[in-house]
């Protein structure tokens, strides 16, 4: 007989208790019950915007890929452009103020498909389990369905889009396969292609809010963390500072700066900063805006396969001038709204 969930402090039912109570079987509900975080999409409500924001529109050149908002990347398949908006403060028809984030075709006419997606890395104990999707839509785009992608193969659930414009909430499923490995990217595309296979019409869109991934059969209301929160669970892919860290002159022209990240980053990651030069780096007290160049290098830290603690690593930055080898300094991008640039993402 299945384990029962009961009330303290008998936790098993009696037989009398059984023809009023409502229970249900305890492996199913013991997973939601002890999981730490019910939605394994990061920002979905679009929040984190650590590279910049869309709220002008940018335009998404043909065949290149660009993250958005955090988590989030597109990439327009064919010989023209789409145009991605991240839209704040909408209401849905429930009466929830969020954001939403809006991808539009533009004039070309070979475009296979929607390329949005986020991928969720997976984990050995997702395998042969069953995960829902949910979120809200609205799109203009005939016979659109979603897509995922299960670290095995990809696959349209036998959903369709409503093509009218207005806001609808939609779920589906994705049954893992039996062996998911660590470390693998689980893409889920709130919208992808045409049940036809056509290409997507000139002016086609899909914008959608508050994208949801649990585990279970059932989709339940969206979960809500703090923005700390919530920019802490990007922080593991992305990451952007103006100061770096303190460190020690290694050489002449070679400093080391301490990072400690916040939480441990998925892998050693690469820097780089927004500006993609260096002439914006600062090591104080210098004030000689003289670094060339920056890599992660000695000293970092990279667990098992299963277990990455890439927490704690060493940042060697280059500079054409000179000091004297062991003096101190603090690595800082303080000019020119630059900032550092930490990337291990999917």
């Amino acid at each position: 007989m299945s384990k029962l969930v009961g009330t303290s402090p008998n936790q098993i039912p009696s037989n009398a208790d059984l023809g009023t109570m409502a229970y249900q079987n305890y492996d199913t509900v013991a997973p939601v019950l002890m999981a730490g975080k019910k939605n394994y999409i990061i920002n979905g409500d679009f929040r984190i915007s650590q590279r910049g924001d869309y709220t002008s529109a940018y335009t998404n050149a043909s065949n290149t890929t660009v993250t958005t908002v955090d988590r989030w990347q597109n990439r327009p398949y064919g010989s023209g452009s789409q145009t991605i908006t991240h839209n704040k403060n909408i209401t849905l028809p429930n009466g929830i103020k969020t954001n939403s984030l809006r991808i539009e075709n533009g004039s070309n006419t070979d475009c296979s498909f929607f390329h949005i997606i986020q991928s969720v890395e997976s984990e050995e104990w997702m395998s042969g389990r069953t995960f829902t999707i949910s979120y809200w839509y609205k799109t203009n785009s005939t016979e659109m369905q979603p897509r995922y992608c299960d670290t095995i193969g990809c696959f349209k659930p036998d959903v369709y889009l409503i093509p009218d414009e207005e806001w609808h909430f939609i779920s589906w499923k994705i049954p893992m396969p039996t062996n998911v490995p660590f470390g693998s990217g689980i893409q889920i595309h709130p919208a992808f292609q045409k049940k036809s296979s056509d290409p997507l019409d000139p002016g086609d869109y899909i914008e959608f809010a508050l994208v949801q991934m649990e585990l279970g059969d059932v989709a339940t209301s969206y979960e809500w963390r703090s923005f700390n929160e919530e920019l802490l669970l990007a922080y593991r892919y992305y990451q952007t500072h103006t100061v770096l860290g303190s460190g020690t002159w290694n050489g002449p022209s070679s400093f080391f700066c301490v990072v400690n990240s916040p939480v441990p980053m998925r892998e050693v990651p690469v820097i780089s900063t927004k500006s993609g030069g260096w002439s914006n780096i600062n090591i104080e007290y210098d004030d000689a805006y003289n670094v060339t160049g920056g890599s992660v290098t000695h000293g970092s830290v990279q667990g098992s396969t299963d277990i990455s603690d890439v927490s704690k690593f060493v940042v060697t930055l280059t500079t054409s001038g000179s000091q004297t080898t062991g003096y101190g300094g603090v690595a800082v991008c303080d000019r020119n709204n630059d900032w550092f640039v930490l990337d291990a993402d999917l």
